[in-house]
């Protein structure tokens, strides 16, 4: 069985950061989805490309405090 992202990091032992809610998001389902998350910032340029820069706004916010920039 294929794994998805998030169970593939608890093989490596790794940190996963700049998680993003799905709750924003119409789809059936996704390897990048993790509970209410996904692994990393879903951007879709062909339904909801106007989003696109405010996600990616937001996204480095997140980055910037896993990191603790």
């Amino acid at each position: 069985m294929k794994k998805n992202i998030y169970e593939f990091k608890s093989d490596i032992r790794c940190k996963i950061v700049g998680s993003w809610p799905i709750n924003d998001y119409s789809f059936s389902s996704s390897k990048a989805q993790n509970g209410n998350y996904f692994v990393g910032l879903a951007l879709d340029e062909d339904n909801e490309s106007e989003k696109t820069d405010s996600r990616i706004d937001k996204w480095l916010e997140i980055i910037k405090t896993d990191f603790e920039i």
